[in-house]
């Protein structure tokens, strides 16, 4: 998939080498999805599907918290300073993307402003007294929102979290990464894992949770689809 973040590190040698090494080792070596473990310390994502987003987002990271990835900690990935405060925007200024939202595949935004990413995933349909009461109430609402952004993963769950005895060791999967409203990480957070009842529990041990954005991120699932 064609991609708009900056490659990094990159050379013919190196794309050369990964190539066939995919094409060399996916055969026998251990896999999960589109991520092909090379050897037990190194794996490589690839498929015609994935883009550079997760590379940026980890690049980012690293350079701007104090513990290189994957070893990070939310409070102080949550207190990074936005670079264009108010703007719904990738790691480096360019298209989001999650699978989740329309379009999520090949990349939406960014957005001038938190305003014109609350109209996006409701379909652009504005407050009027024509609407259905919910949709109205839920435009209404959007519209008069107002919240910072905050660096946020996007894909927290309980499988993206790595886990060694009682600690973080690290946090994986960054390609829905960028610049959301602040109450983004919960939410996406609280509906990704359906199954795990479990998860639902403890995301309130490491993410201010957000009860009333929640509910608004409800109301918007009934009437323009799932997250």
């Amino acid at each position: 998939m064609q991609s708009h973040n900056s490659p990094t590190q990159s050379s013919w040698v190196r794309r050369h080498l990964t190539l066939v090494a995919i094409a060399t080792l996916k055969r026998f070596r251990p896999h999960v999805s589109s991520v092909l473990f090379l050897t037990r310390r190194m794996c490589v994502k690839y498929g015609p599907f994935q883009h550079l987003s997760d590379a940026a987002a980890m690049q980012f990271i690293a350079s701007h918290t104090s513990i290189p990835v994957p070893k990070t900690y939310m409070k102080e990935m949550r207190s990074l300073k936005p670079p264009n405060p108010g703007v719904i925007e990738g790691v480096d200024g360019d298209k989001l993307y999650d699978m989740r939202l329309q379009d999520g595949l090949q990349g939406f935004g960014p957005f001038d402003s938190i305003r014109g990413f609350h109209s996006f995933p409701r379909g652009g349909i504005r407050a009027s007294p024509d609407q259905i009461p919910e949709v109205n109430k839920l435009a209404e609402k959007h519209e008069k929102a107002q919240f910072s952004t905050r660096f946020t993963h996007g894909d927290l769950n309980s499988m993206n979290i790595l886990v060694k005895g009682d600690s973080i060791v690290g946090i994986i999967d960054w390609d829905t990464a960028g610049w959301y409203p602040e109450y983004w990480e919960h939410t996406t957070a609280y509906n990704i894992n359906p199954y795990n009842g479990f998860w639902k529990d403890e995301i309130g041990t490491f993410l201010e949770e957000s009860p009333e954005a929640a509910n608004k991120e409800q109301l918007r699932q009934k009437y323009f689809g799932t997250l």
